[in-house]
């Protein structure tokens, strides 16, 4: 018994991979065909009205003319089509290796159901790579036949979650009986927090809201903004005319000075401010490390960097300050390019015309040579590697 459903999985995988999507649905459960037929059916008429279906119809079915067109369509017909557009084809000669190496790793069956695990190595961007697969069969009228895999309702569930949510956010419209005049209703967002299930997790009730990191996250109320727990609760109280998502356990915060320019600072978990020096520009922490601009009476920027206690480090400033990666940041003064320590100092001389960020211990450079110019790979001492 164990070969004929090994040999069911092996040849439903072979179909799949060759295109032979006639066969894929010849090997299906007939029940699952028809189910499927039927749940998209629903899901294209119930997306109709908000103008999924038409993109739905034109990527999957492109030769048809209208929705109804395809609905009219057999479901086995329906599932072949559907299927010509989403499977993954492999060239003859990868399917041949990969069909060599499948293997079924683990066979349970129970009455004329059979749960089964299998595997296959397949060839892909010069590297070999394993894939494992588990498949549902049912023996029914002398034949195994395979059952459509579970992700595939995903999207049909997710669609409908949509359809449903929107329902009841409409059932909840406040439309009186004497109409509104079109001046009197202005449009309005708000924004919450979903799951990853998309379930609401906190019910939309914000202006604004960033990404939870470290366990907060940037939200707007009225005018101000503040951070929230993931309980929903305000940890921070709002105070701020600016906020970003917090990294390394800082984040950066704006309040407006008197002319409404918009100056930054930093805080920490605590909501406890680390500088008051109002920056005109300011990064994100990385490495332990943030980069800070101030403006001249020129407009000119004039840029630093900074611990995670709010210091700043280096010993004078620059034109420019890139992020650090490896240990190691760009810096510019003038027309020339060197690089910085965590501690902000000069490791590597300012002479280069160009450079890119250290990756792997090791920075492409461009120095100007007599007729020219010559790229170079340096390590983090700047000593030339290649």
């Amino acid at each position: 018994m164990k070969e004929e459903i090994k040999s069911a999985v092996y040849d439903f995988v072979r179909a799949s991979y060759e295109g032979r999507t006639q066969d894929m649905v010849q090997a299906l459960y007939p029940d699952d065909v028809d189910q499927f037929y039927q749940t998209m059916a629903w899901l294209m008429k119930a997306m109709e009205p908000f103008g999924e279906a038409e993109d739905f119809r034109t990527r999957l079915f492109p030769e048809s003319n209208n929705l109804d067109e395809i609905l009219a369509l057999p479901p086995k017909v329906f599932m072949a089509e559907y299927l010509q557009r989403v499977m993954r084809r492999m060239d003859e000669k990868t399917l041949k290796k990969a069909l060599a190496t499948f293997e079924i790793t683990q066979c349970e069956v129970e009455d004329n159901v059979a749960q089964v695990a299998y595997r296959l190595e397949v060839e892909a961007y010069g590297e070999t790579m394993a894939m494992e697969n588990q498949s549902m069969l049912t023996y029914e009228k002398g034949k195994w036949y395979s059952h459509l895999n579970p992700g595939r309702n995903a999207m049909v569930n997710y669609y409908q979650q949509k359809i449903e949510d929107y329902e009841r956010r409409k059932s909840m419209d406040n439309i009186r009986p004497k109409p509104y005049e079109p001046d009197d209703l202005e449009p309005f967002a708000l924004y919450g927090y979903k799951g990853p299930n998309e379930e609401i997790v906190i019910e939309p009730r914000f202006r604004h809201a960033g990404y939870f990191v470290d366990g907060l996250a940037p939200v707007q109320i009225f005018r101000k903004y503040g951070y929230l727990n993931m309980k929903g609760e305000l940890a921070i109280t709002p105070f701020f005319d600016k906020a970003r998502d917090f990294s390394e356990g800082r984040a950066a915060v704006g309040k407006r000075d008197e002319e409404l320019e918009m100056k930054w600072d930093y805080i920490n978990r605590k909501g406890e401010q680390l500088t008051h020096a109002a920056y005109d520009e300011v990064s994100d922490f990385q490495e332990g490390r943030a980069t800070v601009g101030k403006r001249d009476e020129g407009e000119i920027m004039h840029w630093q960097v900074l611990n995670l206690e709010g210091k700043v480090i280096t010993q004078q400033t620059y034109d420019q300050i890139r992020a650090y990666y490896d240990g190691r940041a760009a810096v510019r003064k003038g027309d020339f390019w060197g690089f910085i320590d965590l501690e902000g100092q000069e490791v590597i001389p300012l002479k280069f015309e160009y450079v890119e960020n250290f990756e792997f211990g090791t920075a492409t450079v461009t120095l100007a040579i007599p007729g020219g110019y010559e790229d170079l790979e340096i390590d983090l001492n700047g000593e030339i590697v290649s």
